[in-house]
């Protein structure tokens, strides 16, 4: 038996297109919303999908309370503007039917920003290799971070055939809101590893670094205007991350509920990823 889950809040623009592959491989489908005003219960309440509401308290601990909401130990989860192919849907019906041999899968996500494919968006490369599938008994975010957050326990992982489409930054709105939600948590998560921020001249400077690394060394100038995007968002997220986590430091930070998006995932596979699909 699979369980599905998806994070929610106010995420009607592909919610349906999110929910159907899963409602077509898992035998219950939970929707954890934290606060939705728009048509997304409506939409989830439609295709018949199981509705929770919880405060949401950082991602890691999000996905902890969502896999054990779940009825079944094998969970398979995707964010609000990710879209599951029919091939990654046909892979894991065959992995279902194989009774997952493996601690966790991983998928391979391919980014699409603003309606384009794009070779880099901070902080990953595309394609990237998240966990989307685990057997929570082997596999938890008990101890992830508030941020980039992934499942740690696991033993074994392999990748399945079929990619994972992320339809993210749809508009320029999109990009403030997350960029603004994105460098809030960075800055409570460098104060909860024990780090301290940076000063503003350094923390500039370490920006205009990222934005070298992420819009020249990664080849996102040859995107155009969502290559550039890409550079600009890893140089303002790499400052104002400091900035907000001096001010939580000083109990300054006067930002209300921060608003939950889709987490992006470290670079690089998982150890001992391997190319089977079970």
């Amino acid at each position: 038996m699979l369980s599905a889950y998806v994070l929610t809040r106010n995420s009607e623009r592909l919610l349906e297109k999110v929910l159907r592959p899963l409602l077509a491989v898992a035998d219950e489908v939970l929707v954890l919303d934290s606060g939705s005003t728009d048509r997304t219960l409506d939409i989830a309440r439609g295709l018949g999908c199981r509705i929770e509401q919880s405060t949401f308290e950082g991602y890691g601990a999000q996905r902890q309370k969502a896999q054990w909401l779940c009825s079944h130990d094998h969970v398979l989860f995707v964010d609000s503007d990710e879209i599951m192919s029919e091939a990654l849907v046909e892979a894991v019906r065959s992995l279902k039917a194989s009774g997952f041999p493996e601690d966790a899968y991983a998928f391979r996500r391919e980014w699409i920003v603003l309606g384009r494919p794009v070779r880099a968006f901070y902080p990953v490369k595309s394609p990237d290799f998240p966990i989307r599938l685990l057997n929570r008994t082997r596999s938890s975010f008990a101890s992830a971070r508030v941020i980039h957050e992934r499942p740690s326990g696991q033993r074994s992982v392999a990748v399945l055939d079929g990619p994972l489409f992320h339809d993210t930054f749809h508009s320029p709105e999109e990009f403030s809101r997350k960029l603004d939600s994105y460098s809030r948590f960075g800055g409570q998560d460098l104060l909860e590893r024990g780090r301290s921020a940076k000063p503003a001249p350094v923390a500039a400077v370490g920006a205009l670094i990222a934005f070298v690394r992420w819009y020249v060394a990664t080849g996102s100038w040859r995107d155009g205007k969502v290559g550039l995007m890409a550079g600009v968002f890893a140089c303002r997220y790499t400052y104002r991350k400091h900035v907000h986590a001096r001010r939580l430091a000083r109990g300054t930070d006067q930002s209300g509920p921060v608003e939950p998006t889709p987490e992006p995932v470290v670079p690089r596979r998982p150890a001992g990823l391997d190319s089977r699909t079970g």
